[in-house]
């Protein structure tokens, strides 16, 4: 939010998203990048996250500046392209044709999504579908929407804080 909506009445996450008590909320944003001035990259360090997947409005725009960020921070970046939309379409096509192969890479939702449901797999992790195609895993909560919501999609990382299914409740709708 680049500091846009620092009186808390301006902004609510919406119900199924609010942060929850004593989970991380990234804070202190200042630039395009959501890494200036917040509270990101020592939380990401602290809990040995050395990848990061970015998704969200606007490509060419936040995306492109946390990438860049990230990059010279010493991450590995992974764009999901298809949930990454940026003003126009050929804006979307110039930063994916012509600026994420220099500090990243890309993939589409469906990509990431089959690796988290390998490792998945991999660790034994439980798999849960109600509504909505949801992936908890130890380092990441996943959800792409069905058919009835299409465009929804997208990745939380956790850091290893739902290591037990029985800690992981969904509230209502999914």
């Amino acid at each position: 939010t680049a500091g846009t909506w620092r009186n808390p009445d301006q902004v609510a996450f919406p119900a199924p998203f609010s942060p929850q008590t004593g989970e991380f909320v990234v804070a202190g944003r200042s630039g395009a990048s959501v890494i200036t001035n917040s509270n990101l990259d020592p939380y990401l360090r602290n809990n040995r996250i050395e990848h990061i997947y970015l998704l969200g409005f606007a490509l060419h725009v936040c995306i492109e500046s946390t990438m860049r960020h990230a990059h010279d921070l010493g991450y590995d970046v992974t764009v999901v392209s298809d949930a990454a939309p940026a003003f126009t379409a050929e804006q979307q096509r110039h930063v994916l044709a012509h600026v994420i192969h220099h500090f990243g890479s890309s993939m589409t939702s469906e990509e990431l999504i089959g690796i988290v449901l390998r490792k998945a797999r991999e660790r034994q992790a439980n798999v849960v579908h109600a509504g909505l195609s949801l992936v908890a895993d130890p380092d990441y909560l996943i959800f792409a929407g069905g058919k009835d919501k299409p465009g929804l999609r997208g990745a939380i990382p956790t850091a290893g804080t739902w290591r037990n299914p029985d800690q992981v409740a969904f509230p209502a709708p999914f």
